[in-house]
């Protein structure tokens, strides 16, 4: 990620931040820039977060008499329905297929960042991802969007690791009656860190250094795990299962949590 980003913004000289934060990397480490944007490029902040973006954005467009411009945007598109044994991509797909307009996508470490390239040509959305390497805020971030946004759809899209930074969200998420459906995308592994230990030159991961990576001693039972914090958990490994369970918590008055096994 941190590499994808820095091409991007090759040779970009200017930046012009519209409620969003400059990119940092995911992880620090010594002699290694945090901040991912070119030493020589400008920065500004059009507007903050907690300000009003639209407004700001407006306001630009009519200073660069610009008003009238139609602005680029996503076509939406047709998917091919999945079928079959799960696959990130095809889980992706079928969140994007499904997901109503003007919902809310939580982002966290692991497998759901995935959805976000064909909810780009899907219903409008809002995105909140994770950024500065905050594993663990998919959880929480679904609860505050379900609070403000009591009329959206939320959903929680989370790695297995990450999920146990905050897994008590799922208990406020239940007390509250909060209409968040979390998607665990369980690979049985902690794979962020094993990513980052690659990327610190260890190019092979031994079996005693490999197992501190693995969520298997014990296993976590997702689903299971989710019922005793008093919402509805199922755990799913085929297309077709995947497709029904989420067009059942679509119609869930509350939250659901399900458990996608890779």
């Amino acid at each position: 990620m941190q590499l994808s980003i820095q091409k991007a913004l090759h040779g970009v000289d200017h930046i012009l931040l519209a409620g969003a934060s400059e990119p940092v990397s995911f992880f620090a480490y010594p002699e290694t820039p945090s901040k991912l944007a070119p030493a020589d490029c400008e920065r500004q902040v059009l507007a903050e977060g907690h300000q009003d973006v639209v407004l700001a954005l407006q306001s630009l467009m009519t200073e660069l008499q610009s008003d009238s411009a139609e602005p680029d945007r996503y076509q939406a598109a047709a998917f091919e329905v999945p079928t079959g044994k799960l696959t990130t991509r095809g889980v992706a797909t079928m969140i994007a297929q499904q997901m109503p307009e003007g919902s809310i996508l939580c982002g966290d470490s692991g497998g759901g960042a995935a959805v976000l390239e064909p909810a780009q040509q899907s219903s409008a959305h809002t995105w909140l991802n994770l950024t500065g390497g905050s594993i663990g805020q998919g959880g929480p971030a679904a609860i505050g969007a379900a609070i403000a946004a009591p009329n959206a759809q939320v959903f929680a899209l989370l790695g297995d690791g990450a999920s146990m930074y905050t897994i008590q969200a799922l208990w406020t998420q239940a007390r509250e009656c909060l209409a968040v459906i979390t998607v665990i995308f369980n690979n049985q592994r902690y794979g962020i860190l094993e990513t980052e230990y690659l990327r610190l030159g260890v190019n092979e991961i031994g079996q005693h250094a490999g197992a501190l990576f693995a969520l298997t001693e014990p296993n976590i039972q997702f689903a299971d795990l989710a019922s005793s914090l008093g919402v509805p958990g199922r755990r799913v490994d085929s297309c077709e299962d995947f497709q029904a369970v989420l067009a059942e918590a679509l119609h869930r008055t509350g939250p659901t949590l399900i458990e996608v096994m890779l």
